[in-house]
């Protein structure tokens, strides 16, 4: 099991950076505004960067607990078990 979180935690991205996007992804137009697609595109990178952190700190905690060196709380209980039959809870 603890092998199994470590080759996850490998396979995490790394978070997505706002500047390295395309400079036309958040232009603004004549009046000073951003696009549509570039202001929606900006609020889901900051979403999708806040799950990458969760991920990674449960995950970092759960090998912990299966090394005995934390309490397992009841979620990492759920998600050892959910790991063990593969299931997504």
């Amino acid at each position: 099991m603890f092998i199994v979180c470590v080759d996850m935690q490998s396979k995490i991205p790394k978070p997505m950076d706002i500047e390295k996007a395309h400079p036309l992804t958040f232009a603004r137009i004549g009046d000073g505004t951003v696009n549509s697609l570039g202001t929606a595109l900006a609020q889901e990178l900051i979403r999708f960067n806040n799950l990458l952190k969760v991920v990674s700190s449960s995950l970092v905690e759960l090998t912990r607990g299966i090394k005995g060196l934390v309490v397992m709380s009841s979620a990492l209980e759920k998600m050892f078990n959910s790991f063990l039959i593969q299931k997504v809870w």
